[in-house]
């Protein structure tokens, strides 16, 4: 038996496949002041059929969709599709994906190289076996040396994917096996689809429900949102994070404490992205993020590890420029990083000094963390 997804994640996929298949839904752009961009909405012309699900934008500007629908503009796209840069069809894409997927299309990502690996509920692609994952070539084709890769698949719904630096692909959903091997709601697939069987050893028992959402870090880390309570049999209630290698980052569940919880209906966490300075943001059915009201949306810290750079004596770090000529005060969440000196007297130190060559060759403020004897710990991430 399929495991549930949440109750308002079901109930909108069930009204959509029930009202939706007889309307027209078109794809909106806006531009960057907020404002509808015209120009795209003529471009897509009727738009899709149904649902849209997930968006990714290539390099070139072009957009890549998936979802529940069958048409694009009139035309037979199932379940995915590409637009250009201006909202127009992309038509070899169109054409080169065949008959498409036979059902929902849920999570699409672009690779580095172009290739797209797509996650959903579907069984075949153009008329191949493909189980809930699959990729594509950059031109539309599919990639059949990654469904062999795959073999089976997962026995269940991918509801998201992500790519991470080095091409491995971490995929998440109410899925229990890959290839018939248990991978409970989280897997890693190497770069040419194969499992990352280090990666299921260090996840352990996994999570014990549906996995909604994944997000890799910069340092590679991996934050996973959904619908569970639990990850290798430790209480982590809608948000978890793993280390590179798979490992439950335990001190990140220590942090969020009592999790994300809802109060009258079952909560959980739908959707994870990383922030440029490392900050999670989290969206869902939720309303308290460890006993603090947080009504759908929260924002985590970024993660802090320290390290013991013995060699070192002192490390220069650039301040936001002022605009009163003076260094602003060093924050309380920038003293908290101060705090990792053990033992001795030292912190951070301020300083001011002209830009150099037009605001180039120089720091307008800096701060030393100065070692004055003894063990200095650092944090690597940027306060």
């Amino acid at each position: 038996m399929k495991s549930p997804a949440p109750l308002r994640f079901l109930l909108t996929i069930a009204l959509t496949l029930v009202f939706l298949p007889m309307l027209v839904v078109p794809v909106h752009a806006t531009d960057s002041d907020g404002t509808l961009d015209a120009a795209f909405t003529t471009a897509t012309g009727a738009g899709f059929n149904n649902s849209v699900f997930s968006v990714a934008v290539q390099a070139d500007g072009k957009i890549v969709v998936g979802g529940a629908f069958t048409t694009l503009g009139g035309v037979t796209v199932n379940r995915i599709a590409r637009l250009n840069a201006d909202g127009t069809r992309d038509a070899a894409f169109t054409t080169n994906t065949g008959t498409g997927f036979n059902n929902l299309v849920l999570s699409v990502a672009v690779q580095a190289d172009g290739k797209i690996v797509v996650g959903g509920q579907f069984t075949a692609l153009s008329g191949v076996t493909a189980n809930n994952i699959a990729r594509l070539n950059p031109d539309g084709a599919p990639d059949a040396a990654f469904t062999t890769a795959t073999g089976a698949g997962f026995n269940n719904s991918v509801f998201s994917v992500a790519v991470q630096a080095d091409g491995k692909i971490v995929v998440g959903g109410a899925f229990t096996t890959l290839g018939g091997v248990t991978v409970n709601r989280i897997a890693r697939l190497n770069a040419d689809g194969t499992r990352d069987a280090a990666f299921t050893t260090n996840t352990g028992t996994g999570f014990n429900s549906t996995v909604l959402s994944v997000a890799v870090q910069a340092d590679g880390k991996i934050v996973v949102g959904g619908q569970f309570t639990a990850l290798n049999g430790v209480t982590v209630n809608g948000i978890a994070r793993l280390n590179p290698d798979g490992t439950p980052d335990t001190a990140f569940t220590t942090n969020t404490g009592t999790g994300f919880t809802g109060t009258g209906f079952p909560s959980y966490v739908g959707t994870v992205a990383v922030q440029a300075d490392g900050k999670i943001v989290v969206g869902g059915a939720f309303n308290t993020l460890n006993g603090v009201t947080v009504n759908g949306i929260a924002r985590l810290g970024r993660s802090i590890t320290p390290t013991d750079p013995s060699m070192w004596t002192s490390y220069r770090q650039a301040l936001p420029m002022p605009a009163s000529g003076f260094c602003s005060d060093i924050t309380a969440e920038q003293n908290t990083f101060a705090a990792y000196n053990t033992g001795v007297t030292g912190g951070w130190v301020k300083g001011w000094e002209p830009w150099v060559d037009n605001n180039t060759g120089g720091f307008a403020c800096w701060r030393n963390l100065v070692n004055t004897g003894g063990n200095n710990w650092r944090t690597t991430s940027t306060p």
